[in-house]
């Protein structure tokens, strides 16, 4: 048998006023925990629930501990019953008043509804779990399509770079036939403002099938100091060498002495002093314009 508004409302009061406290609880806060623990699932109740439900606004309202137990403790046998059966009946079932009437029809329309929802939802997740399968069948294609690109991007890079060790060789092998062992221009005396440190903006070098090697770099030589180029084979050290030595970076001062010298050069008669002299640009250009002066 349940507990009705008036009954609990009138408990709750009466417990309270008993009460050897100088805190009085709001009526309208009164009337909310009487709606609050009418609502209360009897077949479920139990005296935690009831603690939990009263306990927040008797605290706010000032009360001690002890007097929450014994507020809880009164309001709990009412609720739930001494013997802790709730308002069953004979056979133990539990019992509902109701406010309004109720009538099957909804309830199996209800029920009907709710089965739909259920099956709206399974086939949801199924649609879900079909969209995931997609998904990752896509992705599976284009993770192939990737590695594809990759593949044919690596096997480009190595072709550019067998291709730049062939022009290399080639040049090489083009320069030793015409017993070249190193190549120099003449520098401009008059140019620049005779400063030693070297310092060049945008430096940009390309191999011939379009290869960039340097991109907008810096290239920096400060006077007294040497230096060293570390690289695996072809990847444009010599280019850039000789790129030094020709002069074709911009902004390079041109009144410098750059001598480029190859790297192996086939052996024969002429000695080691006359190759050497051969290879100075600058003595040779001199003595071929005193040839002419003196001719």
């Amino acid at each position: 048998m349940g507990v009705d508004y008036d009954e609990l409302h009138e408990t709750l009061t009466s417990t309270l006023q008993a009460l050897e406290s100088d805190d009085e609880i709001e009526p309208d806060m009164l009337e909310y925990m009487c709606n609050i623990l009418v609502d209360l699932e009897p077949s479920t109740l139990s005296l935690d629930e009831v603690t939990e439900t009263i306990t927040p606004f008797l605290e706010s309202s000032g009360y001690e501990e002890d007097s929450i137990e014994q507020v809880c403790s009164k309001i709990g046998d009412l609720l739930i019953g001494s013997d802790g059966s709730a308002g069953a009946g004979d056979n133990g079932a539990s019992l509902k008043v109701l406010h309004k009437e109720v009538s099957m029809q909804d309830e199996l329309m209800k029920s009907a509804a709710d089965e739909d929802m259920v099956n709206a939802l399974d086939g949801k997740k199924k649609a879900q779990a079909n969209a995931n399968t997609q998904r990752d069948a896509f992705n599976s294609v284009e993770s192939s399509k990737d590695k594809r690109k990759q593949k044919q991007e690596l096997e480009k890079a190595r072709k550019e770079y067998e291709a730049s060790l062939l022009a290399m060789e080639e040049e090489e092998e083009n320069m030793a036939k015409q017993g070249k062992v190193a190549e120099m221009i003449l520098p401009d005396y008059s140019s620049g403002r005779n400063e030693r440190d070297i310092q060049c903006q945008n430096v940009s070098i390309s191999l011939d099938n379009g290869r960039c090697l340097l991109d907008d770099a810096e290239l920096k030589f400060s006077h007294g100091r040497r230096y060293g180029l570390v690289g695996k084979n072809g990847i444009g050290k010599t280019t850039l060498l000789k790129a030094i030595a020709s002069f074709d970076i911009h902004g390079f001062p041109r009144h410098h002495r750059v001598l480029h010298v190859r790297q192996e050069i086939r052996g024969s008669n002429v000695s080691v002093l006359d190759t050497v002299l051969a290879a100075d640009v600058e003595r040779n250009t001199l003595m071929e314009e005193q040839k002419s002066i003196l001719a």
